[in-house]
């Protein structure tokens, strides 16, 4: 059983299945104390915050970055907005040409 490395507020690219690609926000684990393998993404648009998609994490790839904002609020149960996903997912997409090179360019932002 491999450790969930993802945290809520995170973002994350699907790597395989029909969205693959895709950039997503962790929102939390999905599953038992015994399940760590699945998380629950969401990206405001096909998949909001009310029906959240269930994703095993080997077909997520870790971008290494959390967004704090959205992190504090689901940390503290106050209600996160698909308004707000949608924001932040397009403000990170308008800085990168495609969803592949996504991780580089989130990774150059940092120094």
């Amino acid at each position: 059983m491999s450790e969930n490395k993802f945290i809520p507020g995170q973002l994350v690219i699907s790597r395989a299945g029909r969205d693959a690609g895709r950039l997503y926000i962790v929102t939390g684990p999905a599953g038992g104390e015994n399940d760590r393998k699945m998380v629950y993404v969401v990206d405001g648009q096909i998949r909001k915050m009310d029906r959240p998609k269930r994703k095993n994490v080997r077909h997520l790839e870790d971008t290494g970055k959390v967004v704090p904002e959205i992190a504090q609020k689901i940390a503290t149960g106050r209600k996160v907005t698909d308004q707000e996903i949608r924001q932040v997912l397009e403000a990170t997409l308008t800085t990168v040409a495609s969803a592949a090179s996504v991780k580089e360019a989130l990774s150059d932002s940092d120094g």
